[in-house]
């Protein structure tokens, strides 16, 4: 599996990662933490829905793959360039998380500099 963004998924009081969280608590490593940040915010709701689509992306990348051994088949878009498309969908959900974490945590950054100390 090709390495990719870390995402930090911390779990709520009642230990579901699936309510909504009172702060947003998805962030890349190393990136400023979105506390100043309303956790509805659209561009972080984007976010958390990218993350999750590059985890089903990369299940199911799995499962073809397990599929096709088990077919005794390979990928013919892999033998022509090298990578299957679920592979490219990958690499390109990894960068359009990249990217939007980068902004968002601008963005945060920009919010804690407005209101120093707090909310």
């Amino acid at each position: 599996m090709a390495a990719g963004p870390e995402t930090e998924r911390l779990k709520d009081g009642r230990g579901s990662e699936d309510s909504e969280p009172a702060q947003v608590r998805l962030r890349l490593a190393g990136t400023q933490p979105f506390s100043g940040m309303p956790a509805d915010d659209q561009a972080l709701a984007a976010l958390r829905d990218a993350c999750r689509l590059l985890e089903d992306l990369r299940q199911e990348r799995e499962r073809l793959e397990e599929r096709l051994r088990s077919a005794g088949r390979r990928d013919p878009i892999r033998i022509v360039t090298g990578q299957t498309a679920l592979d490219r969908a990958c690499e390109e959900t990894e960068e359009l998380i990249r990217t939007m974490d980068e902004l968002l945590s601008e963005t945060a950054e920009r919010l804690l500099a407005s209101h120093p100390g707090g909310e």
